[in-house]
């Protein structure tokens, strides 16, 4: 009775006959074992000796290679079947190839079929699609031959596939998320990360499900993470549909903050994270388009820090506008971004800041526009 395969491809490399794993650890031929995945990989496409010797064994295309090296594949195969005259890879009229009958499975071809009938389930029946896109998701171990990136046959094969494990992600977050299942579609993107795959839509996509969560401060260090990525390996920014989900998404208000608001009406109050966050928002609107914005930076000097701090976010919110931002820098100091302020607008905010607090409190505090060449300082 013939032997049946079942082949892994996603992650490092694996294989069964009739059940049995395969100890590919031991075979001493790597060119054997090369071939072995790109026949199996191919099944039932047949192959001339000369491309099969060019591309294995370019600038050295003697027969003999490939001769020893199917040699090789089925003597250590035989090892795993009662028929020793048991041939494994087929040769025909100068062909080479493996036969596809014979094979019960190899994973990544059952991730891309599965991908492919959640498409088609996904118009009429989303329940159907979504249970076809998690066991696809459950098949990806990790990228496609991972312990042979440098094999040129396998680059564009490799890409593929992250590119079908990057739609099932996106696809199953977005029908979580139609569904109020955050919890889950929060998770599928999470673990799509660990392969570094850095696709914005990913990126993206679990941005926004953490923003309508309320968690807004992870949501800031993932746009951190995928900004400093694309910065330092492209030198590129992130699209511009980031900066829009950041400024118009009513969840940067902090519930029980001297800033909320239940819309968004007024200035705001963040933490220092998220401060930051969009302080590097604003810069790069003030660069694309010219919209200016000023840093205050409010110094308490006196040991009433928590009865003095409170009255000034009282002024912040009665007196900064709507669109302003100010946060908790440190335990004694405060700081404001003022949209559409150039310099001699933040001395006039500035004073009229100073002129709506007593002198009593006055005298204690040092409010500052900060030179924004030195702005490094304090950020």
């Amino acid at each position: 009775m013939p032997s049946v395969f079942e082949f892994v491809f996603l992650g490092t490399f694996s294989l069964k006959v009739n059940g049995r794993s395969v100890d590919i650890d031991s075979w001493l031929s790597k060119k054997a074992l090369n071939l072995l995945k790109y026949l199996a990989f191919y099944s039932g496409k047949k192959f001339s000796r000369d491309f099969l010797l060019e591309l294995f064994w370019p600038g050295d295309c003697e027969i003999s290679n490939l001769h020893a090296a199917i040699s090789f594949i089925r003597r250590k195969l035989r090892e795993y079947t009662n028929n020793c005259r048991e041939m494994f890879i087929n040769y025909s009229q100068g062909y080479y190839y493996l036969d596809k009958t014979k094979i019960k499975s190899i994973d990544c071809q059952q991730l891309e079929a599965l991908y492919q009938e959640g498409l088609i389930l996904e118009v009429e029946k989303v329940d159907e699609a979504l249970e076809k896109y998690r066991e696809a998701l459950a098949l990806y171990k990790d990228h496609f031959l991972i312990d042979d990136i440098y094999e040129d046959w396998t680059m564009s094969i490799r890409e593929y596939y992250q590119d079908i494990y990057a739609q099932l992600i996106i696809n199953t977050g977005k029908i979580l998320a139609k569904r109020n299942n955050y919890k889950e579609a929060i998770e599928v993107c999470k673990r799509s990360l660990k392969y570094q795959l850095y696709n914005e839509e990913i990126y993206y996509l679990l941005i926004r499900l953490l923003m309508e969560s309320g968690r807004t401060l992870e949501a800031t260090r993932y746009y951190q993470e995928y900004s400093r990525h694309i910065g330092q390996e492209f030198g590129l920014e992130p699209g511009q549909k980031f900066n829009i989900l950041f400024e118009g998404n009513s969840k940067l208000f902090i519930p029980g903050s001297p800033g909320y608001r239940s819309i968004s009406s007024g200035p705001f109050f963040c933490n220092r994270e998220l401060f930051i966050l969009l302080y590097k928002l604003a810069l790069k609107r003030s660069k694309r388009y010219k919209e200016y914005f000023s840093l205050i930076h409010i110094e308490i000097r006196a040991s009433l820090l928590n009865e003095i701090k409170q009255y000034l976010f009282h002024i912040c919110r009665k007196k900064l506008r709507e669109g302003d931002i100010f946060c908790l820098w440190n335990e004694g100091s405060i700081l404001l971004l003022v949209h559409r302020a150039d310099e001699d607008d933040s001395f006039k905010i500035r004073d009229r800041l100073l002129d709506n607090i007593p002198e009593i409190i006055r005298e204690k505090l040092l409010i500052e526009v900060i030179d924004m060449e030195n702005i490094k300082e304090l950020l």
